[in-house]
């Protein structure tokens, strides 16, 4: 039987009352959508382990004003995991999804969130004459965005800078309102899990405020995110963390969060995902504890290789990200274990050759290399989409065929 029909058939004793795998992603905030929406269809045991350095669009204004940790991939998967069936589900996740417009006036765009402070806007509206969302719903986000709004206020007087509401997600304000009353990021986490339903766990990788840095292929430096993904000079040489996104920001080390602890020792399953392969992932796995965390869980531990070649795989296959990845592990660990105490398996394609898809897009060679022998590196069959991309279904179904009770 091959993987995915024993995935298949795990997931059909799931729904005839076998328990189901505990299982935890190291994943960002695209990448892996998909695969964790189709796992949410089946498996609440989740736990996603997301990094908090995103600087893109609105979350590079929010933690500017703020100096906080990043909140739009948490936004983003919380939202992926609510229960669907919800009462108000439909009404409030359109709000949230909501960003106001790219081409606007300052004044249209304060005009617009004003309206949804006050109860005013269409999509609010929808919420409160619902007969089915609860009564709650649109208050409880109206006065999170009005929390955010008064120190957003404050914030630019003190700061003497103007904070850009062009393309603001109505969700990243609103968990940012939360944040700041409690000064807690597993509060707004938790305050969205409960209006949703929200089932699984959406765990920050750390709760500390830091912003990432590289070393590219040509020496320089670059500070933030955003630029290190855009950046066309292929996968960085070295990462780091620092304070600021500015480069008298100081290096800090920051460190795991309590509940990763947790949520791996108690796994079943770790997979690290595809997604932004440096910026997401290896820098998730730099931060202080997670190497540790992994040697000491019993889980299998399987990498889910990236199908498409991007700025930051550029030159790669699936066995060298591998062995990045079990570098990072061994660097970061005070105890060095065998590359077996932290990989298992590599998942990839069974598409030979560095093949070339419609749109320029590029498929990543499965092939080993100096990988371990250990590792075994499965290439699966039916697994890739025309377009390059992984079918969420069956990729989730090599995930489950890995797990026996």
């Amino acid at each position: 039987m091959d993987r995915i029909a024993m995935g298949q058939q795990r997931i059909n004793d799931f729904s005839h009352g076998l328990p189901a795998p505990r299982v935890a992603l190291f994943t960002g905030g695209t990448g892996s959508r998909e695969l964790a929406i189709e796992l949410h269809r089946f498996d609440p045991n989740t736990s996603h382990i997301i990094n908090t350095t995103d600087s893109g669009r609105s979350t590079r204004e929010l933690r500017m004003l703020f100096d906080m940790p990043a909140i739009g991939d948490l936004r983003s998967r919380l939202i992926d995991l609510s229960d669907r069936t919800s009462p108000g589900y439909k009404e409030a996740t359109k709000l949230l999804r909501h960003r106001l417009p790219e081409e606007a006036t300052p004044g249209s765009l304060e005009y617009e969130l004003n309206h949804i402070i006050s109860g005013k806007h269409e999509l609010v509206k929808n919420i409160i004459d619902s007969p089915s969302a609860p009564s709650e719903f649109a208050k409880i986000i109206r006065e999170n965005i009005r929390s955010f709004q008064t120190a957003r206020i404050e914030a630019e007087e003190q700061k003497h800078s103007s904070f850009d509401l062009r393309s603001a997600s109505i969700g990243n304000l609103f968990l940012t309102g939360a944040y700041l009353f409690y000064r807690d990021l597993e509060a707004p986490i938790f305050l969205y899990k409960q209006l949703a339903n929200v089932r699984g766990e959406v765990i920050p990788a750390t709760l500390e405020s830091i912003h990432l840095a590289a070393q590219m292929s040509d020496d320089s430096v670059l500070i933030g995110q955003h630029l290190i993904t855009k950046s066309d000079l292929g996968p960085p040489k070295r990462l780091w963390f620092l304070d600021r996104e500015d480069v008298s920001g100081q290096r800090v080390e920051p460190k795991i969060n309590p509940k990763v602890i947790g949520a791996l020792k108690e796994a079943d399953i770790i997979a690290f995902c595809m997604g932004s392969f440096s910026t997401s992932l290896l820098s998730t796995l730099r931060i202080t504890g997670i190497a540790q965390a992994i040697r000491g869980s019993s889980a299998a531990k399987l990498f889910l290789a990236n199908p498409l070649e991007d700025q930051e795989t550029t030159g790669m296959t699936a066995g060298s990200m591998a062995n990045e990845i079990l570098n990072v592990l061994k660097e970061k660990d005070s105890v060095p274990g065998n590359d077996t105490d932290y990989l298992h398996r590599v998942i990839t394609h069974n598409t030979s050759g560095n093949k070339t898809l419609p749109g320029g897009k590029k498929l990543i060679p499965s092939t080993r290399g100096s990988l371990n022998r250990d590792i075994e590196l499965i290439k699966c069959p039916e697994i890739l989409l025309k377009n390059g991309y992984y079918d969420p279904g069956n990729l989730a179904s090599i995930l489950m065929s890995f797990y026996w009770n």
